[in-house]
């Protein structure tokens, strides 16, 4: 008989079986109760099959049945829950459910490896949720008790101290070539599970029903800011906890609370229920602007990618970045002639005491502009 296709030793199940619910605790503060419970009690039929024999879907045809289609029940409850989602944590549920039922019909070491490598996944996926040191150190104990799993089917007669020190030494013999990872390998800007606007297109192909998680509602931006806002969802716009951009003033010349206004994209159109920007023909002229206070104050903007062209200044600037092609629109705002699809870092000038536009205003009907039915107490007010 191949090795391959050995049973693996019950104590190698047993000390897999409490790794792996090591593993799994973290998620159950996100994961649906019943989908916890379900890992749980698939975790427990198998640990009885090592302590008192009970029997496993391979020995009876109705168990076998019963095992596929409480698998099948498990994901068409994912389904159920998350809906046709490809995202964070509609995947580490399903992950979560394939991992259970693999372990339940592991009945060779190669199934048994599958496992463990399955496992390695969903240490992975911890990070998805937050990064604390407890959690960090946490997923450390992971690592080197599934590492101990792998080793106690290779080395049968080794004790669990033995297995644990082998798995340190190795982890200790892998740390260089993680830290040369770490330091070479390219950083994704964003989330793994965040799709970019750029395949917008893939998302419009895919089947009625069935959308990428972290992908936003067009054309919102990832930072919690639009270029369209929906009267009723204001409070959608602070409930990123996203950074969206870092600031650093040159000689560390702060200017006062009530002067830091940042200028982004600026609304002007509504229908009624939603706000959008000016057409690029509103704009097709040159604002006048003239500073009143030579008080100027210098930074460096870091700014996080939101897939669109608008960037943040310090209201208002007196020039373009250097480090990027931009444009200061009609309104003020400054565009940039691409999305911003990765971290950006541009240099930037700002003059807070100013006058816009102080002898002609041609945006003025633009922010009168109503729709004829709507806003009828507003009309009344002005």
């Amino acid at each position: 008989m191949k090795a391959s296709r050995q049973a693996p030793p019950a104590s190698a199940i047993k000390w897999l079986i409490a790794t792996l619910l090591l593993i799994a605790m973290p998620h159950f503060l996100h994961l649906p109760a019943w989908l916890s419970m379900l890992f749980i009690a698939v975790l427990g039929w198998r640990l009885m099959n090592s302590l008192r024999g009970w029997p496993l879907p391979e020995h009876h045809l109705l168990l076998r049945v019963a095992h596929i289609g409480l698998a099948l029940t498990a994901v068409i409850l994912v389904i159920a829950h998350y809906g046709m989602t490809i995202a964070r944590d509609a995947g580490v549920a399903m992950l979560t459910v394939l991992l259970a039922f693999k372990l339940l019909e592991t009945k060779d070491i190669r199934d048994y490896y599958l496992s463990c490598f399955l496992a390695f996944f969903l240490i992975a996926t911890q990070f998805f949720f937050q990064e604390s040191m407890l959690i960090v150190l946490l997923m450390i104990v992971s690592v080197l008790l599934l590492t101990s799993c792998m080793i106690s089917v290779n080395d049968t007669h080794s004790s669990i101290h033995q297995r644990l020190k082998t798995s340190g030494v190795l982890l200790l013999q892998a740390t260089p070539m993680m830290v040369l990872l770490f330091v070479l390998f390219p950083r994704v800007p964003g989330p793994l599970w965040g799709v970019a606007n750029e395949y917008i297109d893939v998302a419009d192909s895919m089947p009625s029903g069935m959308t990428l998680g972290g992908l936003p509602s067009l054309p919102q931006g990832q930072t919690g800011i639009a270029e369209a806002m929906h009267v009723g969802r204001i409070s959608d716009l602070v409930q990123s906890d996203a950074i969206a951009f870092r600031v650093r003033f040159v000689d560390n010349l702060i200017p006062p609370h009530h002067l830091l206004y940042w200028r982004g994209p600026v609304l002007w159109h509504t229908d009624g229920e939603q706000w959008q920007p000016l057409t690029d023909d509103s704009q097709a002229f040159q604002p006048d602007i003239s500073f009143d206070d030579q008080q100027r104050y210098d930074y460096t903007m870091t700014l996080e990618r939101h897939n669109q062209r608008w960037l943040f200044a310090l209201d208002m600037p007196d020039s373009t970045p250097q480090q990027i092609h931009a444009t200061i629109t009609s309104e003020g705002s400054l565009i940039g002639s691409e999305v911003i699809r990765k971290r950006s870092q541009f240099s930037l000038s700002s003059i807070p005491d100013y006058q816009f536009n102080a002898d002609h205003e041609p945006l003025l009907k633009h922010a009168l502009k109503l729709p004829d039915d709507e806003h009828p107490q507003s009309r009344q007010l002005a």
